[in-house]
């Protein structure tokens, strides 16, 4: 019994950053006590009473751009990877499953998309002004080639399993084969790759954003980063405080991924 609450509470301590900065995402700037773009003191100023983590290299709230700039750095990963969830899993799945010419062909064409510098294309994609739609589905296509290949593989290995060849024996349609034979067994794996994905993805971002190629327009945690970079003899706050927030919500995201992607698999 201890055990088990132990677990439970890892796993809230893992995925709390994760759910604190989703619903920042979604809230954050209504809670922001200032104005993202509004002057409230000098630049560089140290904490104070109304200003706890203190300026930025404008004289903005440091509090209220954490608060508001969790959005820029959520929102295009989660959205490019549910995105590419949905073309990358049928794929891997199917070309796993069936091994032939089309699953050859698959593969060649991911070949051709892995030669692509992602953070090149995203900063000509960005850079010509696109619309954020477009810029998701580029970060979400950008990681359907590792994804498929990587899906494949773990597909091939329970292809020739007894409950797979007995639904292709009773006639099964393929893609109730895929949703419930399949993905089912590889929910794990499926799992894992997801996270993995999201976690690159909020690189891509965060080095968007740090580069001045912010995918959502304004401030985020990352170019607070960037344009803070030399706070730390005045305020370190204003460098630290997102920073912290780039790493706590990228750790969070590839453990509790890697810990549900445990469960799941124990649980088979």
């Amino acid at each position: 019994m201890r055990a088990g609450r132990l677990r439970t509470v890892a796993l809230v301590l893992v995925a709390a950053p994760a759910a604190l900065a989703a619903a920042l995402a979604l809230a954050g700037p209504h809670l922001a006590p200032h104005r993202g773009d509004a002057i409230v003191g000098i630049p560089y100023e140290p904490a104070r009473p109304g200003l706890p983590l203190g300026t930025d290299h404008l004289g903005r709230d440091v509090l209220s751009g954490l608060l508001a700039g969790a959005r820029g750095v959520v929102v295009v990963p989660v959205l490019a990877v549910a995105l590419g969830s949905l073309v990358a899993v049928p794929l891997g799945l199917l070309a796993g499953w069936r091994s032939g010419r089309g699953s050859r062909l698959l593969l060649r064409a991911t070949e051709l998309l892995l030669v692509l510098p992602p953070l090149l294309v995203l900063v000509i994609v960005v850079g010509s002004r696109a619309p954020a739609g477009l810029v998701v589905a580029v970060v979400a296509l950008l990681g359907v080639p590792t994804s498929v290949r990587y899906l494949r593989g773990a597909a091939a290995r329970v292809a020739g399993s007894g409950y797979v060849e007995h639904a292709v024996a009773m006639g099964e349609r393929r893609t109730a084969i895929l949703a419930r034979e399949l993905a089912p067994a590889l929910a794990g794996p499926i799992l894992t790759d997801a996270g993995l994905r999201l976690v690159g993805s909020i690189y891509l971002v965060a080095t968007l954003s740090f580069l001045g190629f912010a995918p959502i327009g304004g401030q985020n945690w990352a170019t607070m980063v960037a344009r803070n970079a030399d706070a730390g003899g005045l305020n370190p706050a204003a460098l630290l405080a997102p920073g912290l927030c780039v790493v706590a919500f990228t750790v969070s995201v590839n453990l509790l991924a890697d810990r549900l992607a445990g469960r799941l698999r124990g649980a088979r």
